[in-house]
């Protein structure tokens, strides 16, 4: 696995700007979201500014982490982070292709101490040009189908390269996988609240001196 990427990250696949291609153009009409240009245009998508409605001015910065399903691998992730920072931050998942959530997921999950209980796959459509993410955090293995490599609405993005627990033989390998990606995306978030931007670095300490 790899290292928290930044923002910008190469690789954005097809597939997720087919499926985003129509919503960005009505976001950018109904809600002053404008495409940047220059180094980082595609990369991500930047909103004007409003006072009062940036998503900058939220109480809660809201987290979103996508991955092709959302039945494990952003599933852990919302659950760990809710766990360790849910008081500071809006903590979501989603999948471009929602299915439903692996048994394992939720058993690793419980043998972290952490309840599994209210989670529930959902779509990107859910908080595509509809609610203000300020972080998105994608989640997925390199040459994996429909694996997103970036979320156009965040304020920021980062990529986690991940492996793929459906694609392994076998109930024992599947789970040993989970265990491992759990233990894997705990180090992660511990690093991220580390490398957030500089107007939440106090409040980023802070929360990894508590998880620590």
């Amino acid at each position: 696995m790899t290292e928290l990427g930044s923002s910008g990250t190469p690789g954005d696949p097809e597939v997720l700007m087919k499926h985003l291609r129509r919503r960005d153009r009505r976001a950018r009409r109904s809600t002053g979201y404008v495409r940047p240009s220059g180094p980082a245009a595609g990369s991500f998508l930047t909103r004007l500014h409003h006072p009062g409605t940036s998503p900058l001015m939220q109480e809660k910065p809201r987290v979103l982490f996508l991955d092709a399903t959302n039945s494990d691998r952003s599933q852990i992730a919302e659950a760990l982070l809710r766990l360790r920072a849910g008081e500071e931050f809006e903590v979501c998942s989603a999948g471009l292709m929602p299915q439903p959530i692996l048994e394992d997921t939720r058993r690793v999950l419980r043998e972290a101490g952490v309840n599994p209980d209210g989670l529930r796959p959902k779509s990107v459509d859910e908080f595509l040009a509809r609610v203000p993410v300020r972080y998105g955090i994608t989640l997925g293995q390199r040459g994996e189908p429909h694996a997103p490599r970036i979320y156009p609405f965040a304020a920021r993005t980062w990529h986690l390269d991940c492996p793929v627990p459906r694609q392994l033989g076998g109930a024992a390998a599947q789970l040993a996988m989970l265990r491992e990606i759990r233990d894997d995306l705990e180090q992660r978030i511990r690093r991220w609240l580390d490398s957030i931007p500089a107007e939440d670095a106090a409040r980023g300490h802070r929360l990894a001196r508590r998880i620590a």
